[in-house]
């Protein structure tokens, strides 16, 4: 077997199979079965198991940093499935600002960005803050708009809903479209 040492050139042979811990001549210790680091007492396939829980778990920890953000009463994560950026946490019913996190009663102007006296002394920090504050805005009424066009879709759905079952006319359930699109609109301008 090669060594699993990306700057070592050797092949490792075993005479009895029955050590599967072996050390390279560059000094890496490894399993000759699997070809991963020496790991007992856990048996290859118990540990194959775990790498792959690892990789699958690192993937999900990665999604739940990219698309939650934590409760700032009780440090829940949530996620944002659509509609405005006020948010009610299920756990401990608080209500607050997706944007700047804070509680209603202390929110005041988080749309506009504030320069404190340190920023201004490094204008490329200050460039980069600027603009990450106003990324954090857009991508957040990006993904707003995308939550409104799958309303959208479902609107259609409850339009046709409505004339099947209750007999409206097409006129009498149009304001359901334009109020998703005066929605989708709004979101579009911001």
């Amino acid at each position: 077997r090669w060594c699993p040492n990306p700057l070592c050139s050797h092949v490792v042979k075993v005479k009895f199979f029955d050590s599967l811990k072996v050390r390279c001549y560059c000094g890496k210790t490894f399993c000759f079965e699997c070809g991963e680091n020496w790991h007992e007492p856990v048996n290859c396939d118990l540990l194959k198991k775990w790498i792959k829980k690892c990789k699958d778990d690192g993937e999900t920890g990665k999604w739940i940093l990219a698309n939650t953000k934590s409760c700032p009463t009780c440090n829940v994560n949530i996620e944002k499935n659509g509609g405005c950026n006020w948010v009610t946490c299920k756990k401990c019913r608080s209500t607050f600002c997706w944007l700047c996190l804070k509680t209603f009663r202390n929110h005041l102007h988080c749309n506009v960005y504030k320069t404190s006296s340190d920023e201004t002394k490094d204008g490329n920090r200050y460039s980069l803050q600027k603009y990450m504050f106003h990324f954090d805005r857009y991508m957040n009424h990006k993904k707003s708009l995308q939550f409104e066009n799958k309303l959208y879709a479902s609107v259609n759905h409850k339009i046709d809903e409505m004339q099947l079952k209750h007999n409206w006319c097409f006129a009498e359930v149009q304001f359901l479209k334009k109020a998703v699109d005066v929605l989708r609109e709004c979101r579009q301008t911001l």
